[in-house]
């Protein structure tokens, strides 16, 4: 039994399970302040991006918070997050498309064969 802050005595089990909600319930506040959800979004959608834009989100910044140099809030980590993956990549250059005009010529021989063909297809 352990005495706890309002002279009460809680079990062992109450006391862990008890500090550690704290901290889910502490995630779960951080990850709902910029909730990326929409009413119309199917519930796996939501489900999906929960755990990526929130969970993974707060988790990051709290791993940076703890070992980073810069200590930035939700808001501005969630922003460079994003400036990182809108920044524009060194992309290779497009190999040109296929000529989408077409010159039809006619072939002599059967019918099968004097059908007009494309000389470039």
């Amino acid at each position: 039994m352990i005495e706890v802050a309002s002279g009460k005595l809680k079990s062992d089990a109450i006391f862990d399970y008890n500090s550690a909600k704290k901290g889910v319930d502490i995630s779960d506040q951080i990850a709902s302040y910029y909730n990326s959800l929409r009413k119309t979004v199917q519930w796996y959608r939501k489900l999906i991006m929960e755990l990526i834009c929130a969970t993974s989100v707060v988790n990051a910044w709290y791993i940076h918070k703890r070992w980073g140099t810069n200590h930035l809030d939700i808001l501005k980590f969630r922003e460079n997050i994003i400036d990182r993956l809108l920044d524009e990549m060194p992309t290779e250059p497009q190999t040109p498309k296929r000529r989408t005009i077409h010159f039809l010529e006619k072939y002599s021989g059967t019918a099968r064969q004097s059908r007009e063909r494309c000389r470039d297809c």
